[in-house]
């Protein structure tokens, strides 16, 4: 049975991957390539937001309501 390295121990504690140290111009470079990700999310999300606020409405006849049965696809229910 093989053993994953992160499940190594350490000085009695369990190995931790972390990311390697850079420059700071290493890591400015890393950081806008993750901000051109982060922007372009960011855009998906706000579309997607726009198009659930375009979606279409109904009406609703008294405050509580849901799906039914009825004649106009709607059946009240008491409000309580």
């Amino acid at each position: 049975m093989t053993i994953s390295p992160e499940r190594d121990r350490k000085g009695g504690q369990l190995a931790m991957r972390t990311p390697p140290i850079v420059s700071p111009q290493a890591w400015e470079a890393a950081r806008q390539q993750l901000l051109v990700k982060e922007k372009a999310q960011m855009r998906a999300h706000d579309a997607l937001a726009a198009e659930r606020r375009r979606m279409p409405w109904i009406v609703a006849r008294q405050s509580g309501w849901e799906c039914g049965d009825k004649e106009d696809g709607f059946e009240a229910v008491a409000a309580r």
